[in-house]
């Protein structure tokens, strides 16, 4: 069985300059903790682009785009069931067999700076030329 909690939270810094960092957390098995997304929504604050590599359920990926209006977005993601380069372990495989890849930023006003990215992250084309702003 999965245990899932949720809450939000604003987080105010004290380093010049001051901003608030405003997190919406659901935790489930999978997603990154609650630390791990302050710090990668504090490094991307100021990012015009943001290029993620795992979108799992999208959390992550929304509380960037909420937290930084400016930023576009691109998250990539294994389609369910697809070969890999390398092989996956049993537990590993179980994150790529998701229904909706992305799902907490789908139907949101944040989604349309989101790209939604499916592919392989070791055989990816990281030349990318669509996503320079």
């Amino acid at each position: 069985m999965q245990h899932a909690y949720g809450f939000g939270c604003t987080i105010k810094t004290m380093d010049p300059p001051s901003y608030e960092v405003t997190l919406n957390y659901h935790y489930e098995k999978g997603n990154t903790t609650l630390l791990e997304q302050y710090i990668l929504v504090h490094l991307c604050k100021t990012a015009k682009t943001v290029f993620e590599i795992g979108t799992f359920n999208g959390q992550t990926t929304l509380n960037i785009a909420k937290n930084n209006p400016d930023a576009h977005i691109y998250t990539l993601d294994v389609a369910q069931g697809a070969e890999t380069a390398f092989s996956l372990s049993e537990t590993e495989k179980k994150y790529t067999e998701k229904s909706i890849i992305g799902c907490h930023f789908r139907g949101t006003p944040e989604e349309e700076r989101i790209t939604q990215l499916i592919g392989d992250s070791a055989t990816f084309d990281y030349s990318c030329s669509y996503c320079s702003n």
